[in-house]
């Protein structure tokens, strides 16, 4: 079977004759049964134009959650993991204050400096703990917050990519991970979907078959994709060239596809999958579908009770992973992340901050956080509108008290309002009909207030307070979201 040709496919032939079909919306059934949405939401065939997206099957109202969702796979951003230490599934912080204190300062605290966090503890009691899980490691020393998490990363395929699992391609791994660091960290995740597809195919029970194949694949096929040249546009303002582009992309998968190839000589089963076309759908899929993730970091109610000296070393630390303080040493110019809730990268440079410029305390605050990247399964097959009913939260804000962990009432990975794992909450931001698609804008727009409130705009009716849509707006619009594939937006705001 050609891998490239299976994974290339479109929606039509993901719903082209009953078997597919139903294979495709068993998959989206057991997703959406996965984080508890049931009766909530489904997803639907539109037809060819539209595609598959998704429905409400309950009436939701401004400010609902609809369901909040775990990446598939997912990383935490190598320069973030300087500053935050958080489990590598779900980006749960672990550890203790301490062991977060040390990490950032980037030493070890002396004897009088724990002893005096000691008497914080004392002071603050469940405080000092609040939000950090007890750390539990695989072999091969990466972290997780729980067993449940280090288990289910495990069989998602992290044993097919374990250095300690696999000794003899224990250099090979290190070296991939550091051309990746080097180049483009979106390859870490593409090494976590490897694994996957490796694992799967191994556990099947003819691993060489066709049948294994399409099994290992099917998870990624469902997602919108193109060649990542394709998807990654020239940048306008630099007078990038897109021949140029292309060549510079295909070279970095080349060279990644190499090192991957050292890292699978052990299983000829992901022969298909191990060359350049195949790896550039799956940065394709990447790019289409990424969404950032975000963890707050539980330091920050700590930070006004440890000593000053602590707190001002901290706040000087997080304040060189601000954006645009400093350089980024791992930068690369084709290292195209879309921004706004499809997939958004901060630069966090890790580099120094300038000597003569003031940082703001808010934003070392801000940069305090537990932060990656991540491809969802059902989040990734909500279609785009300009003129959205309902939006992608990634903090605090985004989360009610009763609201489940994927559907687990008994989670322990949210307290009140706070999230403390890296789930993206989606909320209806106006009233949503049973029946009626659900749509979020793939561009950095905000909301809308009124819709916030739980009104109309009145931009869908046409009605007198319209406002008149301006032509340079229009036009940035179109032009940002020929990057996901669409070239006429068909939503009330773009036909107005």
């Amino acid at each position: 079977m050609d891998a490239v040709a299976f994974l290339a496919q479109d929606n039509a032939a993901l719903y082209a004759d009953a078997a597919s079909r139903t294979k495709t919306q068993g998959h989206f059934e057991q997703a959406i049964d996965g984080i508890g949405g049931r009766g909530r939401v489904r997803v639907e065939y539109f037809g060819p134009l539209r595609g598959k997206g998704v429905v409400a099957e309950t009436a939701f109202v401004a400010g609902d959650r609809v369901f909040d969702e775990l990446a598939l796979f997912a990383i935490q951003s190598p320069d973030n993991a300087r500053l935050s230490r958080a489990c590598q599934k779900c980006l749960h912080f672990v550890g203790s204050p301490i062991d977060q204190i040390e990490l950032m300062l980037t030493r070890k605290l002396s004897a009088k400096e724990r002893a005096t966090l000691s008497k914080t503890a004392a002071k603050v009691g469940s405080l000092f703990t609040e939000g950090f899980a007890k750390e539990v490691n695989c072999d091969c020393g990466e972290h997780y917050c729980s067993i449940e998490c280090r288990d289910k990363d495990a069989a998602n395929g992290h044993t097919s990519i374990c250095p300690s699992a696999n000794p003899s391609s224990a250099l090979s791994i290190a070296e991939f991970k550091e051309h990746a660091i080097n180049t483009n960290e979106t390859f870490l995740l593409a090494l976590k979907v490897f694994g996957f597809i490796a694992s799967r195919l191994k556990a099947h029970k003819n691993p060489g078959s066709v049948e294994a194949l399409e099994h290992a694949i099917w998870p990624l096929r469902v997602f919108a994709k193109d060649y990542w040249w394709n998807v990654c546009l020239p940048n306008e303002a630099e007078e990038e060239d897109p021949e140029e582009l292309q060549m510079a992309l295909r070279t970095l998968l080349t060279d990644s596809t190499a090192l991957l190839s050292k890292i699978f000589a052990h299983v000829p089963e992901m022969k298909p999958v191990i060359n350049v076309d195949f790896y550039s759908l799956l940065m394709g899929i990447f790019e289409r579908n990424n969404l950032s993730i975000l963890t707050p970091s539980p330091m920050l109610p700590l930070l006004e009770h440890i000593p000053d000296s602590i707190t001002e070393a901290i706040m000087k630390r997080a304040s060189e992973f601000i954006p645009n303080h400093g350089h980024n040493q791992h930068s690369n110019e084709h290292d195209h992340h879309h921004h706004g809730e499809h997939g958004h990268s901060h630069d966090h440079s890790g580099g120094s901050s300038s000597n003569n410029e003031e940082v703001d305390p808010f934003e070392a605050l801000d940069a305090m956080i537990a932060e990656g990247t991540g491809l969802h399964t059902i989040q990734g097959t909500i279609n785009h509108s300009c003129k959205p009913n309902a939006m992608v939260f990634k903090d605090a804000s985004a989360l009610d008290g009763s609201s489940p962990k994927n559907g687990d009432p008994d989670s322990t990975s949210s307290s009140g309002s706070v999230i403390r794992d890296g789930r993206t909450v989606l909320r209806a931001v106006r009233p949503i009909a049973p029946g009626e698609e659900i749509t979020i804008s793939y561009l950095d727009e905000g909301v809308e207030e009124e819709d916030m409130d739980g009104s109309e705009s009145g931009a869908e009716d046409g009605g007198d307070n319209e406002k008149e849509v301006d032509l340079d707006e229009k036009a940035w619009r179109a032009l940002s979201l020929k990057e996901y594939g669409i070239d006429d937006c068909q939503c009330p705001k773009c036909k107005q």
